[in-house]
């Protein structure tokens, strides 16, 4: 049974993610050839792993906010290089920021996730990857990168070397909160496990309300925007009017989760 719960958490998370991608890219952008089967199976990996993560941590927020943010960053430096808006290294700095922790930590990561066990359950105890998982998932995010870097926005060689540093950084503070994580939750035993007296009996409602309202906006912004304002950059594939809003839109929703896990205490991700 917590299988298939993980099973429907992982595709809502994937379909929340492509909405995210259609929200900037537009009908043109997005139905590029066959961009959204490329785009389907790099989300739906990540959260293979993501998932992974949550489960052998105990739904450990930090954990799985610097592993979102880890594997979200070769997308950012060699799949779109949208890191890479300016040459300057402050800019990047602040740039790479901004979208590795707003968009792929708490925007695409924390909230499809949690509305995911809101809406499905919160139990995925027995959902893990094995190495051949990993493998498999890993070598497809490596191939993404080699197939999607030619379109990418380039930039100097020492703001790669930069890049390089930075996922070397954030992989060694994953890797070490992962594993902080995963035995502080073995220590606690079965007694951490998820069932129905740990589930809160009135849930707070804005999680999965804030989901379906940001799903909308992306729908929105990804329909109307190219309508009304500007055409398609060719180039890029996207909608620079739509990307800014959204960038928007994310740090909103961003600042908003960081709110509620200060009121609640932690951000509930299901495990």
């Amino acid at each position: 049974m917590t299988i298939n719960t993980a099973r429907k958490i992982i595709l809502l998370c994937t379909g929340f993610n492509l909405i995210a991608e259609y929200s900037a890219r537009g009908l043109v952008g997005f139905f590029y050839q066959l961009l959204p089967v490329w785009l389907f199976l790099a989300y739906f990996t990540f959260f293979h792993m993501i998932l992974h993560v949550s489960s052998v941590t105990g739904g450990s927020d930090k954990a799985v906010l610097l592993s979102a943010m880890t594997l979200g960053l070769p997308y950012i430096f060699f799949s779109t290089g949208t890191a890479f808006f300016t040459s300057e290294i402050a800019g990047f700095l602040i740039i790479t920021f901004t979208i590795m922790f707003f968009m792929w930590g708490l925007t695409q990561t924390w909230l499809p996730l949690s509305a995911g066990g809101h809406i499905f359950g919160w139990n995925v105890s027995e959902f893990r990857l094995s190495l051949r998982g990993w493998a498999v998932c890993i070598a497809y995010l490596i191939l993404f990168m080699v197939f999607s870097f030619p379109g990418a926005i380039k930039a100097p060689l020492y703001l790669y070397a930069v890049s390089f540093g930075v996922i070397l950084l954030f992989a060694y503070l994953t890797l070490r909160e992962v594993n902080r994580s995963k035995n502080e939750f073995k220590s606690v035993g079965d007694n951490n496990i998820v069932n129905d007296d740990t589930i809160p009996k009135n849930p707070s409602m804005f999680i999965p309300v804030w989901f379906i309202i940001t799903s909308g906006i992306g729908l929105i912004s990804g329909t109307l925007i190219p309508l009304y304002f500007e055409s398609l950059g060719t180039e890029r594939l996207y909608y620079p009017t739509a990307f800014i809003l959204m960038t928007f839109w994310t740090i909103v929703t961003g600042v908003l989760l960081l709110l509620d896990r200060k009121r609640v205490g932690a951000f509930r991700l299901p495990y």
